[in-house]
């Protein structure tokens, strides 16, 4: 199974209840075509949203992770890249490929 392709945006809930992940295509949002990745709702139901710091971060990183997962698999298929590495960066790098990818 693959993941929506990124890249990924945030957008403000239509009711402002909260924030939305996925491809940017607002407009297709508004009109009901495309579904979020991710909803986080808000803490406050107000207008505008009143999504914590702690939220807006975390939408900000769950709309990175494909960029993110992209940029490991091109730092892990570059044996120029892994010859740098220690042994410990190269494991980080490639459990984070593993859990983005529904591994351990």
């Amino acid at each position: 199974m693959t993941h929506t392709p990124g890249p990924w945006k945030v957008f403000e809930h239509t009711d402002h209840s909260g924030l939305e992940i996925g491809p940017p295509y607002e407009e297709e949002y508004l009109a009901g075509h495309v579904q979020p990745v991710c909803t986080i709702r808000a803490e406050k139901h107000t207008y505008p949203c009143e999504c914590s710091p702690r939220q807006q971060s975390d939408a900000r990183l769950i709309a990175a992770a494909p960029t993110l997962l992209e940029a490991l698999e091109l730092v892990h298929s570059s044996t120029a890249v892994l010859n740098h590495l220690d042994r410990e960066h190269i494991d980080v790098i490639e459990r984070a490929i593993r859990k983005a990818k529904g591994g351990r």
